[in-house]
C-alpha cells in the first residue's frame, strides 16, 4: 500500500484481521487524528490472552484489534525490507504471522515504540462475551467472532 501512487495522500496504515470489524468507523478517525500522523506511532491493542502475551514476550499489536501504523512508520518498514526470507521458506525476523512480523520488523529496524489503545479490542476470549457492549465501553474495533465460538 506504502508504494501505491496515492501513497502519499494516505496519513495512516492499518494491518487488521480478516474477521475485525469497526462498529463506529467515525470514532475510530476521530481517535486516529488525535496522534500526529506526520510522527512515527505503531498503533494497536494486546492480546486478552495472557497465555500469548507470555509466550510471546513482546508488547506487540494484534491484528484482531486493528495495528495503526503513521506513513513515517510505513516508510521505514518499506525500506527496512523486512520480508526477506531464508532457504527453508522462513522470515529471518522469525515471525509466521502478520502481525509478528510486523512487530519484528518495526523492533528491530526503527527506533518506533508501541503505543497502546486502550478503545481497540482484539477480543481473544473463551467463553460467552455477552455484556461487551452493555459494559459501556465504546470499543473502536473488536473481531467478529470471539476465540472458541
Amino acid at each position: 500500500m506504502y508504494t501505491h501512487p496515492t501513497a502519499s495522500q494516505r496519513k495512516f496504515f492499518t494491518l487488521i484481521d480478516d474477521d475485525t470489524f469497526f462498529p463506529y468507523m467515525s470514532e475510530l478517525i476521530r481517535e486516529l487524528f488525535t496522534y500526529d500522523y506526520n510522527k512515527p506511532y505503531y498503533i494497536g491493542t494486546f492480546t486478552e490472552r495472557v497465555d500469548w502475551i507470555i509466550q510471546n514476550q513482546v508488547p506487540m499489536a494484534y491484528g484482531g484489534g486493528g495495528v495503526f501504523l503513521t506513513a513515517p512508520v510505513a516508510k521505514a518498514i518499506v525500506e527496512a525490507n523486512c520480508i526477506e526470507k531464508r532457504e527453508n521458506g522462513k522470515y529471518v525476523l522469525d515471525a509466521s504471522q502478520g502481525d509478528r512480523l510486523l512487530y519484528n520488523c518495526i523492533h528491530t529496524k526503527t527506533a518506533v515504540t508501541f503505543t497502546y489503545n486502550a478503545r481497540l479490542n482484539q477480543m481473544d476470549q473463551f467463553g460467552d462475551p455477552s455484556g461487551f457492549y452493555e459494559s459501556g465501553h465504546q470499543p473502536l474495533s473488536r473481531r467478529a467472532v470471539p476465540e472458541g465460538h
